[in-house]
């Protein structure tokens, strides 16, 4: 365990999420197991369900923001260069 706490340091991985990991997989492995067989392995349970929906949807933003924000900035950033290109051609041009 020395060695594993020494290379999240020497990275600088966060130990947090880790303990929250060792703490909660367990018991989150557990329940979801028991779930699954209430439902006779019918995963489409979590799939239908309002809270599960909204879950999921957030979980899809969350993944998805890196890159929706990406994107957005370099459209920001290519009208702001079009902008100044348009400033400077008008000067040149008086």
């Amino acid at each position: 365990m020395g060695v594993v706490g020494f290379l999240f340091e020497r990275y600088r991985i966060p130990l947090a999420p880790v303990v929250l990991g060792i703490v909660l997989g367990p018991i989150v492995e557990s329940n979801f197991m028991r779930s699954v067989i209430k439902t006779d392995w019918d995963l489409s349970q979590f799939f239908t369900r309002p809270v599960s929906a909204v879950l999921i949807v957030l979980t899809v933003l969350m993944l998805a923001y890196p890159l929706i924000s990406k994107g957005i900035r370099a459209l920001t950033d290519r009208g702001a260069d079009a902008g100044e290109r348009m400033k400077e051609a008008e000067a040149a041009s008086k």
